[in-house]
């Protein structure tokens, strides 16, 4: 089974469809977002909505897949964000030894990612992402009845400067990805139909 890397603009629903693949195939999830956010000194770079260095991104995340069993597969979501990135991501994976993956790029229309940023809340304890306007509860997860919250950096603001990283360096990632044939474009997905979507018969054949 292949590793996973999911490249998206901000709120298409990466950790959405992560979630799913994670309960079909028992993946390891990785999001570089999590991980960036347990580091208190790097909070005031991302809530803006600019990136940290890619040098202490690619430290966090080596140091995160040094930890996992060479027998389990991850996905990787919320890296790489730019052409620099994408180029330090594929050399870490030379140095780990890691040459089974596949990186699925999926676009939504920006209108539905602003809807989706602005109104997603996550819960505290089991970190499921909810839309506000799904809940009957506003304050409460119906999966483990914990308090939800919302994330400090879903702003328009931040969201707007993040949409334009991806925007300005898809192309370029796409171009360099395709020359390695590891790249896969999710055309049939959209942001409405994520949750009715049968992971399974879409990319059974592409991960094994």
């Amino acid at each position: 089974m292949k590793n996973i890397i999911l490249i998206a603009p901000p709120g298409a629903g990466k950790g959405t469809l992560s979630e799913k693949l994670v309960k079909a195939y028992n993946y390891i999830h990785i999001s570089t977002g999590d991980l960036i956010r347990k580091h208190p000194e790097y909070m005031k770079t991302i809530t803006s909505g600019n990136l940290i260095s890619d040098n202490q991104i690619i430290e966090i995340l080596k140091e995160e897949l040094q930890k996992i069993n060479v027998d389990k597969h991850f996905i990787l979501d919320g890296y790489p964000r730019t052409y620099e990135q994408v180029v330090h991501m594929t050399n870490l994976f030379k140095e780990l030894n890691i040459t089974d993956y596949i990186v699925i790029n999926f676009d939504v229309n920006k209108e539905i990612l602003i809807d989706r940023i602005l109104n997603r809340v996550i819960c505290n304890n089991c970190k499921h992402v909810y839309n506000i306007k799904d809940l009957k509860d506003n304050n409460k997860c119906p999966n483990c009845e914990s308090i939800i919250t919302r994330r400090t950096d879903d702003t328009l603001e931040t969201f707007e400067k993040r949409y334009n990283i991806y925007i300005q360096n898809i192309d370029a990632i796409s171009k360099y990805l395709n020359k390695q044939n590891k790249l896969f474009k999710l055309d049939s997905y959209t942001s409405e139909n994520i949750k009715d979507l049968d992971i399974t018969k879409i990319l059974g054949d592409i991960i094994w």
